[in-house]
């Protein structure tokens, strides 16, 4: 289950961010669960750390 908080000021600029060059903006907690976490053997999509 996920959790999303559409920032409709933001959007079109995460989106692009995503499709242009694959960054995925994301919560200054959601970021730090994913550096503590070990790097997955095949990773699904990089994550950026641009604050959300």
């Amino acid at each position: 289950m996920a959790n999303y908080l559409y920032d409709l000021d933001h959007i079109e600029a995460n989106h692009e961010a995503f499709a242009d060059r694959g960054e995925v903006v994301a919560s200054s907690a959601v970021r730090r669960l994913v550096l503590s976490r070990p790097t997955p053997v095949a990773p699904v999509a990089s994550l950026s750390l641009k604050s959300a």
